[in-house]
């Protein structure tokens, strides 16, 4: 064989170290074809199961734990499999960081058709994995800049800054937001003038927007958004077919309010309102896929379990969308199960009054115009169309089933008329149809009964004017607060005033707790000097008793709370 191209060659019998080497060179050769070939094989695989899990009907019910099921048995199998291959150099990198990014996702998916937090914890430490890996480090520059690549970085980002918002986590929150902002300005940079740089610009404004709107309240050492999460009373107890919170249907269509995504300022508010605390918030990933699909057990103290409540998060709908998803969720109550429905949108009379048209409450009566109702699809400056504009009569129907109804809006007085004609438990809380004016700029701090509902300590603060807060002074307060809403709930129930559907409304520890805040609500403005009206109160349907609201055990309370932030004069 030697000199037929008139050049030496190697003889493999005199030199056995480079038939080694080249032997080795073909093994890592076949070695990355088989990883890569049986990662494709894997990939290719979760990615249908991927897909599949994205069309299941959120309002399906009985079918998508199965789905997921699956799911997540095909991307355990494929995770296993890039941690077996992580650190070998036969896949790049990135993949690993891709999959994880799925994983949480599919973590998150779970959360949405659940309310189960354990779920978001989960999602939060696959997305932690990929931030604080380091998958980018073995990566070619060019590689990195690459649009598909950052794109890639930025939907994950963006994910990740969901669950982050959703987990009350406002420390993690500015980094990551910092982060997208970056990749954001380097893509930008690189591909001017497309649609994807305007669309990605946007996100990165409204996520930096709702970050300083969710800083109404400073303490020291204190992870503010992190006091919202409901915590199970350690007394509580729910006797044996009383009602239970089921299903929540969170609508939101306040113009120019700070938002991320679909996830307005209030409805974020109201998420933490309607579930529990289960899982600590620093405990270390646990993450076991063939636990998917149970639901959430947090056990009370008479060891029923007490269940978040199915949330659907509805930004700017139709009224067709609205009444059919009403519909469906309805179809799955329990006989014992309540339906919360909650409003943060403008009235269609807030559009005659920015048209100087005449808003006097005679107008919703005239002939020829329509009642007075909410505008779910309004813009800045706009009302929705007729077709769009959700009115008393709409809601009627879904009283069939206990019903729990909150309106935040500027003009609520004419859903005072819906009542329950089926003989159902019905209770409406309804905002003031007007605010001071030092309390009505809801876009930029959201609503005012909304934040009361969600957050009374922070609420109070804002009323007084309170920004900066000390550790000492908010820990007093949070003492004062735990107090005062024990006193209202005894008062309730000690009432023998009180209406009948708000007494069953207290048995359930989500609309207890709702109920015992709009209560402090009412006797913060009953008291306060910068609500001298009653045209500033807020009202429910059936109303609290008068009489409850002027005891003295109220208004030492509210007086305890004030001493506790040193602004007693503030209801004197």
């Amino acid at each position: 064989m030697a000199g037929l191209a008139g050049t030496d060659t190697i003889s493999f019998r005199d030199d056995p170290v480079a038939l080694e080497e080249v032997l080795a060179g073909h093994d890592l050769v076949r070695s990355r074809s088989d990883v890569a070939a049986r990662y494709q094989t894997l990939y290719e695989s979760a990615m249908k199961h991927f897909s599949a899990m994205k069309e299941v009907n959120k309002f399906g019910r009985h079918d998508w734990r199965s789905v997921f099921g699956e799911t997540f048995r095909v991307f355990a199998e494929l995770w296993e499999y890039l941690k077996e291959n992580m650190h070998s150099g036969l896949l790049q990198s990135y993949r690993t960081a891709d999959v994880a990014s799925k994983i949480g996702q599919m973590f998150y998916h779970s959360y949405v058709l659940s309310s189960d937090v354990e779920y978001l914890h989960q999602a939060y430490w696959f997305y932690s994995a990929v931030r604080y890996s380091s998958s980018s480090t073995d990566t070619d520059t060019s590689e990195l800049h690459s649009s598909h690549l950052l794109l890639m970085r930025m939907r994950y980002l963006a994910r990740f800054l969901s669950v982050a918002l959703l987990l009350g986590r406002s420390r993690v929150l500015s980094e990551l937001v910092e982060k997208l902002e970056k990749q954001v300005t380097i893509y930008n940079t690189l591909y001017p003038g497309s649609q994807d740089a305007s669309d990605w610009h946007n996100t990165a404004v409204e996520a930096r927007s709702m970050l300083e709107a969710l800083e109404l309240v400073q303490v020291p050492s204190r992870d503010m958004l992190l006091e919202h999460r409901l915590v199970l009373t350690p007394h509580y107890v729910r006797a044996a077919g009383s009602l239970s919170l089921d299903e929540a249907i969170l609508v939101s269509c306040t113009h120019r309010q700070a938002r991320f995504s679909q996830l307005t300022l209030d409805m974020l508010r109201m998420v933490y309102t309607l579930e529990l605390q289960t899982t600590d918030r620093h405990a270390p990933p646990h993450v076991k896929f063939e636990q998917a699909g149970l639901p959430p057990r947090v056990v009370g103290h008479d060891r029923r379990p007490v269940v978040n409540p199915r949330k659907c998060l509805l930004h700017r709908p139709s009224v067709p969308e609205l009444l059919a998803e009403l519909s469906i969720i309805m179809k799955d109550v329990s006989p014992n199960g309540i339906t919360l429905l909650y409003f943060s949108c403008n009235s269609t009379r807030s559009f005659d009054r920015s048209s100087n048209a005449p808003s006097t409450p005679t107008r919703s009566r005239d002939v020829g115009h329509p009642p007075v109702g909410l505008s779910l699809r309004s813009t800045a400056g706009n009302s929705s169309a007729p077709e769009d504009n959700l009115y008393p009569s709409d809601l009627t129907v879904f009283t069939r089933k206990p019903l729990f109804l909150i309106i935040d809006s500027d003009q609520t007085s004419t859903f005072e008329a819906v009542k329950s004609p089926f003989h159902q438990p019905f209770v409406s809380l309804l905002a003031a149809s007007r605010l001071p004016e030092d309390f009505s700029d809801y876009q930029l701090n959201g609503r005012l009964l909304t934040l009361f509902l969600t957050c009374p300590l922070t609420a109070f603060c804002h009323v007084c004017n309170l920004v900066d807060v000390t550790e000492s002074l908010w820990t007093a307060a949070c003492r004062a607060m735990t107090a005062a809403a024990s006193t209202i709930l005894d008062c309730l129930r000690a009432s023998s005033q009180l209406d009948a559907d708000l007494c069953l409304f207290l048995d359930d520890f989500f609309t207890r707790t709702l109920v015992c805040r709009f209560v402090f609500c009412q006797v913060v403005f009953r008291h306060h000097y910068a609500f001298p009206s009653t045209q500033y109160w807020p009202t429910s349907c059936p109303p609290i008793p008068g009489e409850l609201l002027s005891t003295e055990r109220l208004h030492l309370a509210l007086m305890s709370v004030a001493d506790s932030l040193d602004v007693r004069q503030l209801f004197e």
